[in-house]
């Protein structure tokens, strides 16, 4: 009866039709090696890495090591390694066809995924690690192209190298010599896998040259929140940004299929990453990236906020304007109480009266003071639309160079005439 984990790396193993590069990190059974070798039977080229003390655990039952010997013998690639770190939870890694990854975790949980994770960490571990049980009378194969990844359509250089055989064959090509090299046009996604046998052993290995239409490039812009303190993707027209003066700002990054990448004016060659900054006045970031002989890039321009544009007063006030409708009033309602108090009672009528006459003098002056207080003659020498006229003018002047915005101030000018 088998357990979860070698049903499940059987259910894995099973979609394989072209290549697997397996990773075992768990306690390997007859049955899982059994089924490696059915595996080679259809052809699957098979890149098997372990860690030393899986290996360990193999050895001490000859049976085991056996079938594993066996495994070499019809075309396994056989690497043991402690460089190969995978996580800590998974216990097995599966790279299928060179497309997908699926793994399984030390709980015996499947992952599917539509990429290749591990895919550096596979490759790596074939340039660092020589294969296991290898000898000076092994046969010893190499097969590389130039670009893994080309443009549809274009071609790509093919070289290979094989030592210790008679029989050498390239799938789709036919019989070679032992070394050589050809130029392959590359019209869709393309296995090459070569085979060497000699009396007694066969060798296999495999590549794949994608084609695509072009390089992908994606990006993400984000400011710090102040208040939660968190990055928060900023809204854009066509690659244009505004963002506060003092604002930290992250660029993520992803660019699909390309060879070299740039990322200026940062200096930036990662394929993938992020950069977090403080951008000053206006700022441009180019992501440039090259397939062969086709550059495409995507160009952002950060503008930072208040601008040079906004920096001088538009209107000019007069230091003394409000001045003008200065008034002051005296609080009489104290001193009033106290001529009333002084008043004898006979003439506390009058003094009412009197106080009464005052009040409502005060009050038609602090009116007419009130009326005289408007800006009909400020709204007459300034007036609005051309203000707004003005401030229209000096962007589009200060964008005179950067066309996308000066479109975007048109459709804003546009849109606010349209709700006046």
């Amino acid at each position: 009866m088998l357990d979860r984990f070698h049903t499940t790396a059987f259910g894995i193993l099973q979609k394989c039709t072209r290549s697997a590069q397996i990773f075992i990190g768990h306690t390997i059974e007859e049955k899982l090696l059994e089924e490696l070798k059915r595996a080679l039977d259809r052809q699957l080229v098979l890149d098997l890495f372990l860690l030393p003390e899986t290996l360990g655990e193999i050895e001490q039952r000859p049976f085991l090591l056996n079938r594993l010997l066996a495994l070499k013998a019809n075309g396994a690639n056989i690497y043991v390694s402690d460089r190969f770190q995978a996580p800590a939870n998974i216990e097995y890694i599966c790279q299928i066809d060179f497309c997908r990854t699926d793994t399984i975790s030390s709980s015996n949980i499947l992952e599917e995924m539509d990429d290749l994770p591990y895919g550096e960490l596979f490759k790596s571990a074939i340039d660092v690690t020589e294969e296991y049980g290898s000898t000076s009378g092994d046969i010893k194969l190499e097969l590389k192209a130039k670009e893994q990844t080309v443009l549809k359509g274009k071609s790509t250089k093919v070289h290979w190298g094989v030592i210790n055989a008679d029989d050498i064959s390239i799938e789709g090509i036919g019989e070679v010599a032992s070394s050589g090299k050809i130029e392959v046009q590359i019209l869709e996604d393309s296995y090459l896998v070569i085979r060497a046998a000699r009396k007694g052993q066969t060798k296999r290995r495999a590549i794949l040259i994608r084609a695509v239409e072009r390089v992908d490039i994606s990006y993400d812009l984000q400011f710090l929140n102040p208040t939660s303190r968190k990055f928060v993707s900023l809204t854009s027209e066509e690659g244009v940004f505004g963002v506060s003066k003092g604002h930290q700002v992250k660029l993520i990054w992803k660019v699909q299929h390309a060879e070299v990448v740039e990322v200026q004016p940062f200096g930036l060659t990662k394929k993938e990453g992020e950069h977090v900054f403080e951008p000053e006045g206006t700022m441009g970031i180019n992501i440039q990236a090259r397939l062969q002989s086709k550059v495409t890039s995507r160009r952002i321009i950060v503008h930072e906020f208040p601008m040079p544009v906004f920096s001088e007063k538009l209107i000019r006030i007069k230091d003394d304007f409000l001045s003008e409708f200065h008034t002051s009033f005296t609080d009489y309602s104290k001193r009033a109480q106290e001529v009333i108090d002084k008043a004898k009672f006979s003439n506390r009528d009058k003094v009412y009266e009197q106080i009464l006459e005052r009040t409502r003098t005060r009050e038609q002056l602090l009116f007419r003071k009130y009326s005289e207080l408007n800006f009909t003659d400020f709204y007459d020498n300034h007036s609005i639309n051309r203000l707004n006229k003005s401030i229209l003018d000096r962007l589009k002047s200060y964008f005179r160079d950067e066309p996308k915005v000066k479109e975007m101030i048109e459709l804003l000018h546009n849109h606010s005439d349209g709700h006046e």
